[in-house]
């Protein structure tokens, strides 16, 4: 029996979903619907610190750096020089300082300032844009600039290969199995299911037509989404703020609970799913 919710009830999740994700412009568009404006609810119910934009840039100030860093790496406009100093900087002030960028990010979080991490939302959403546009190179010098200590060894493992995966979609299998010589060999200490991936995506050079191969999986969108969600995630949690938002959690029980309901019911009935 369906039980009806009241629209009051969820458009704060899905509010907060928006937000958690850096849905920027879907998060204006939706407030837009309600007839509402973004930033000023944000800032009223204390989801959006105070002179700070969805875009993720003081009022006071004008339009950020990040700002223009986001359109250049969206664009593919600013040179790889330029974006590889800018990430050379940001390790470097990181080392140095104890990156106090990142850190009043993490402040800020704790103290409930900045509970959605909106005051880093163009960033984190400039970041899976590049990811679902199969960007991953933009995207992992994007992150080392915004995002330094989200970085480890297994992220950046995922990234190489899904980038492998890339150039090998693009038809640039030269350049595929170079980055590979030069990228995916150089992991030495993988675990067996990191080593079993990697074999699967340069296996993609094995085949001409890789879209009607066995291997073609490996192409779905649905990977680059996995990836940007998990770095998504990752980045949250460099914040200080939960990996999830509570309608994904919600989700999650919901589907939990059918679960074990169906199992009590001997399996009778068809498997819930929520696609």
């Amino acid at each position: 029996q369906n039980t009806p919710v009241d629209e009051a009830c969820l458009a704060p999740l899905v509010r907060e979903y928006l937000a958690h994700s850096g849905y920027v412009n879907a998060l204006k568009t939706f407030d837009e619907a309600l007839g509402s404006d973004s930033e000023q609810h944000m800032m009223l119910t204390g989801l959006l610190p105070g002179g700070t934009t969805l875009g993720g840039s003081d009022t006071k100030m004008g339009a950020s750096s990040s700002s223009k860093r986001v359109k250049h790496c969206l664009s593919g406009n600013a040179p790889k020089s330029r974006r590889q100093k800018k990430a050379r900087a940001a390790r470097h002030a990181e080392k140095s300082s104890g990156s106090k960028e990142t850190n009043g990010d993490f402040k800020a979080s704790k103290k409930g300032k900045d509970p959605f991490g909106l005051s880093r939302a163009s960033d984190r959403e400039a970041i899976r844009k590049l990811i679902t546009g199969g960007k991953i190179g933009d995207a992992v010098e994007l992150l080392r600039e915004t995002f330094p200590s989200v970085i480890d060894d297994n992220l950046l493992f995922k990234m190489h290969c899904q980038q492998f995966v890339e150039l090998m979609r693009e038809g640039k299998s030269d350049a595929a199995i170079q980055f590979a010589r030069g990228k995916l060999h150089a992991y030495k200490s993988l675990t067996p299911d990191e080593n079993e991936h990697r074999c699967s995506v340069m296996g993609l050079v094995a085949y001409v037509d890789i879209e009607n191969s066995p291997a073609a999986p490996l192409l779905s969108p649905s990977r680059r989404q996995d990836l940007a969600v998990e770095i998504n995630a990752k980045i949250m949690i460099h914040l200080g703020l939960p990996p999830q938002s509570k309608l994904e959690l919600l989700l999650r029980q919901l589907q939990a609970s059918q679960e074990v309901l169906r199992e009590c019911n001997h399996g009778m009935g068809a498997p819930f799913s929520l696609a």
